[in-house]
């Protein structure tokens, strides 16, 4: 699994095989939203990822050097680490397989015996490094922004320091991810918007656009199952073997052309013509239809494309057909370069099962010299099942939200992330300056408000008594009222946050334990909790001498 819940959200993730999630059952809790524009009423969720894919650095601990280049300097490679000889600077790269370009990696280095200078390690990106200057376990979240495809450590001549547990790995991005938010007869009514930041997710969806009603969130783990592939040799090896090509509906003078060269598949006009706008080069790339693509039950395909970048890239479309060349297009893609994806919810039935061929019309221009050359092209059938699913709670959103107030949590700001100077994390949660927070709209209620006083007093040899000083709080009891057992669990979360607010204004608890009430013998669905909470402000402080 490479997608990872962490507990105490209001929208909650993590299976609960004795509660039903089930949005129509009556007497369940649904966690409450404001339908409304403001940016803050959003239903948001954060997951934890964790690299799927393998190691792509060899030899990260050393157990010889043959994986290595030294490229200058001395370095000896002795009880399972790289160790610097001082004296001279030095540098050690190895290439690295599998790196793609724009995508996002997570880059391991531990570092011992460092008393003195500096280590800059690179990976993948000219110029741009990541500067150690003492021992730890360091972890990096770096883009691949060049076209470079090593990872180099460089030593200052007076580093001492030694390296070892080197490691790399892919990590995911937005379109490797399905996550959309459903209905309550389990519809898909949008996709979620999805950021991440370092080995955090942060899926949310405005509540502006949305119906009043009850919502879960779905969303699918690419990594605990992969798929099932549609095309055989996606990349179109040895000449194109398996594939067919023909083209139709050329302009006029035009002697339209396509052809696999050097495992490619490359479409031009190959003459001089009219530049008639009403015709265009159409290419059919196709191989016998793979039953696998029938849709017997609702599913998501994945769509991946790779197309050079310099090239006319026009439309791409990717079709099931009836073997003469009548087709139906299953999905389009236009004006793309580079390597795309995108992930499309099919209902059962929506592909026709007579088929009998499949693959790619590309739809390339008639100017002479525009080419478009496709280097990959792949269908990846993704199920929805229990293995690689995971689906929400309830989610109400209303316009009516009385007798509610907002209750949220803050972490610190810090300079822990690279991705935001503004943000920290708080109890396991990533938190974005003005992007995300423990918030939650719940039914409260503020009773017996109270002033506890602490004192002290001095008897003076004169006799006299003398009171040093006072101290006056204000305390209220704090009722959270009939929320299920994970809301209970977001508010402990949220009460012991770095700040805590109620309708903006900020409170404090004590340390105690948090519990609610569940009815007689704890076995009701929903319940209520009552803490202390005071104001921030709300203490008077004297002293009298």
């Amino acid at each position: 699994m490479a997608l990872i819940p962490i507990m105490g959200q209001p929208v909650n993730l993590v299976p609960d095989n004795e509660r039903s999630l089930n949005c129509n059952e009556q007497g369940e809790y649904c966690v409450v939203y404001k339908k409304s524009s403001d940016i803050n009423d959003r239903i948001m969720v954060q997951m934890k990822q964790e690299p799927c894919g393998e190691n792509l650095i060899v030899d990260g601990d050393f157990p010889d050097g043959d994986n290595w280049t030294i490229v200058t300097g001395d370095i000896v490679f002795a009880d399972g680490k790289a160790n610097h000889v001082t004296g001279s600077s030095a540098e050690l790269s190895q290439a690295v397989a599998d790196v793609d370009l724009g995508n996002y990696y997570k880059v391991s280095v531990t570092v011992t015996g460092m008393t003195a200078g500096t280590l800059d390690l690179y990976f993948t990106q000219s110029g741009i490094s990541r500067r150690i200057t003492e021992n730890g376990i360091y972890t990096f979240y770096l883009f691949n922004l060049d076209d470079n495809d090593n990872i180099a450590f460089v030593w200052s001549n007076d580093c001492d320091g030694s390296i070892s547990g080197v490691s790399a790995y892919k990590l995911l991005t937005d379109s490797d991810i399905v996550a959309n938010l459903l209905d309550a007869d389990g519809n898909i009514v949008s996709a979620m918007f999805i950021e991440y930041h370092d080995e955090a997710f942060v899926f949310s969806k405005s509540t502006n656009d949305l119906d009043e009603g009850c919502y879960t969130v779905q969303i699918i783990d690419p990594c605990a199952d992969t798929g099932t592939a549609i095309f055989t040799n996606p990349n179109f090896s040895s000449g194109g073997a398996g594939w067919t090509l023909s083209t139709a509906d050329c302009p006029p003078d035009f002697d339209c052309f396509a052809s696999f060269v050097g495992d490619e598949l490359v479409q031009t006009p190959s003459e001089t013509g009219d530049n008639d706008p009403s015709g265009r080069t159409y290419t059919y790339c196709t191989q016998s239809f793979n039953p696998d693509l029938e849709i017997t039950e609702d599913c998501y395909l994945r769509f991946d494309i790779e197309v050079d970048p310099v090239n006319d890239s026009q439309g791409f479309y990717f079709i099931v057909g009836d073997g003469v060349g009548n087709y139906t297009i299953i999905h389009g893609i236009d004006d793309i370069t580079g390597f795309f994806s995108v992930t499309v919810f099919f209902p059962a039935g929506s592909i026709d099962p007579t088929s009998l061929d499949m693959g790619l019309i590309v739809s390339g221009s008639y100017d002479l010299g525009n080419t478009n050359i496709v280097k990959f092209m792949q269908i990846t059938k993704i199920p929805i099942g229990t293995t690689n699913t995971y689906q929400s709670n309830c989610l109400q959103v209303s316009s009516i939200t009385e007798g509610t107030r907002i209750v949220e949590g803050f972490a610190d700001f810090t300079t822990t992330t690279s991705t935001s100077a503004e943000a920290g994390r708080s109890l396991g949660f990533l938190f974005v300056a003005d992007r995300f927070w423990l918030r939650s709209r719940i039914p409260v209620q503020f009773s017996n408000p109270h002033s506890p006083i602490k004192t002290e007093n001095a008897l003076y040899s004169s006799g006299t008594k003398k009171k040093l000083f006072a101290q006056v709080g204000k305390i209220w009891d704090v009722t959270f009222s009939d929320v299920d057992e994970n809301m209970h669990d977001t508010i402990a979360n949220i009460i012991n946050c770095d700040t805590f607010k109620i309708d903006d204004i900020q409170y404090i608890t004590d340390e105690k334990e948090y519990s609610a009430n569940y009815g007689p013998k704890g076995v009701d669905t929903i319940g209520e909790s009552t803490i202390e909470a005071g104001r921030i402000d709300g203490t008077r402080f004297n002293i009298n001498v």
